[in-house]
């Protein structure tokens, strides 16, 4: 949550920078549209301004489930992606993606009540919170496919792409919004209760099974988060307030 925390604003901070966006961070609130997913406007098909929709997978062997609408299509002025080899965007809007037996649909847990649980039902334990986040992250990236769901571009030797696909998830801008939106709903969670707001750890306040294999009894709010060459090591407690330095931004919400 934090490493997101800090990666999203470094995006952000970056656009601002690098070229003048002055406007509002953006993000996705996919409980809105859960019931239709397919349908949500951040699939909106407009050449100038649309991310467009699901892509093309299956018109001829070389389909590569290629984003055909929205500004980010390749008709509108061949936009490539380059990492990790130059390729177009790509989705395969799916709610089950058949990776795993008895699988069920990936929206079952996106919807308001959901997040509305996960907030009142984890007071003070950042261990069960971060877990149930981890599995509505997963569902939105399993759910839109192609780059953001790590899918090696077909162009790229299989062999070649071992060990990097998560690494180019970002490629699809919905990344950003999708994350935006988790950042957003943490920052709710840890203003719920005073016991959420600096509430970190690798462990739950009541565990069962201290072999647990998720369970991290090293992790603490002064850990040094590396960033390779995006920005200096950070610390958990350094972005726990969103409203303080060096964040300084605010969630606006019309509920």
């Amino acid at each position: 949550m934090s490493a997101d925390r800090w990666f999203t604003y470094l995006f952000d901070t970056s656009l601002r920078h690098t070229c003048g966006y002055n406007g509002p961070t953006p993000y996705w609130d996919w409980s809105r549209d859960h019931a239709d997913l397919f349908g949500s406007p951040v699939f909106e098909d407009s050449p100038e301004y649309g991310l467009g929709g699901t892509g093309d997978c299956n018109s001829s062997p070389e389909a590569d489930c290629t984003v055909t609408t929205g500004a980010f299509a390749p008709s509108t002025g061949n936009f490539e992606l380059s990492w990790p080899i130059p390729h177009p965007l790509r989705r395969n809007l799916t709610l089950i993606t058949g990776w795993y037996p008895h699988e069920l649909p990936q929206n079952r847990t996106l919807g308001p009540d959901s997040v509305r649980n996960l907030t009142e039902q984890t007071t003070g334990d950042f261990f069960r919170f971060q877990h149930a986040m981890a599995l509505l992250h997963n569902h939105v990236h399993n759910f839109i496919g192609g780059d953001l769901a790590g899918d090696c571009p077909k162009v790229l030797p299989e062999k070649d792409c071992q060990g990097m696909a998560i690494s180019f998830t970002p490629n699809d801008p919905l990344f950003w919004l999708h994350h935006a939106q988790l950042d957003r709903l943490w920052n709710k969670w840890q203003r719920h209760h005073p016991s959420n707001f600096a509430a970190f750890s690798g462990m739950p306040l009541t565990p069962h099974n201290m072999t647990d294999p998720r369970y991290d009894l090293e992790a603490h709010a002064d850990h040094q988060m590396p960033f390779d060459v995006r920005s200096v090591p950070v610390a958990p407690r350094k972005v726990f307030d969103t409203e303080d330095w060096p964040l300084c931004y605010r969630y606006t919400d019309e509920e």
